[in-house]
């Protein structure tokens, strides 16, 4: 099946569910796939057997809770690691995706998806005009500091292991710069739904 819906993406921090939120006002439901692995992830589900099977017992807290941090840590020290996680996680989410997208057509027609991976699991039945998220190292570096509560160094290792923005600004059909402030965040994305929608 063909699925083709707007679809939000962008590098760590760089403010994509601040988008979404903005875009889903103006009557979008939003297909999150930060939101399929969090509960993928949850204690007992699809993910979370996965990782533990592949990566062993010692990335659980004591209390069987997944140790993201843990789990971070191992993905950034080897490439092949990441390739693994990688293999696992990316089809999973894309059904999801899919079978939600099969739920939310029978009710509506405004489907939008935030994908921060849409690059790097791009997919073949995964259609629609790309809105990248784009926003300056520096302030994603800060950002990534505090809301993770890490130092620079680790801060910039993890944005470096990602995709380079410049290469998905190539690629993308629009694009909303988050390096400054709300305001004018949402003034951009406001345009570009009249645009998108005129």
């Amino acid at each position: 099946m063909i699925m083709k819906f707007p679809i939000i993406t962008g590098n760590i921090c760089s403010g994509k569910s601040y988008c979404g939120r903005i875009i889903s006002s103006f009557g979008y439901s939003v297909i999150d796939a930060d939101e399929i692995v969090k509960k993928g992830l949850e204690k007992g589900e699809y993910l979370y057997s996965s990782y533990v099977g592949l990566l062993g017992q010692g990335i659980l807290k004591q209390d069987g809770i997944l140790d993201k941090k843990a789990v971070r840590d191992l993905i950034f020290s080897s490439k092949a690691v990441k390739k693994q996680i990688e293999d696992i996680a990316h089809p999973y989410v894309l059904n999801i995706i899919a079978e939600e997208y099969r739920i939310l057509r029978k009710r509506c027609n405004r489907i939008i998806c935030i994908n921060p991976l849409y690059y790097e699991m791009l997919d073949s039945v995964y259609h629609g005009p790309v809105i990248l998220v784009y926003c300056r190292d520096e302030v994603r570096i800060k950002r990534l500091m505090e809301r993770d509560q890490v130092d620079s160094s680790t801060a910039l290792r993890i944005i470096k292991n990602q995709f380079s923005q410049r290469e998905k600004v190539f690629f993308s059909d629009y694009i909303i710069d988050n390096s400054f402030d709300e305001e004018f965040t949402a003034e951009q994305a406001g345009l570009l739904m009249w645009y998108m929608e005129s």
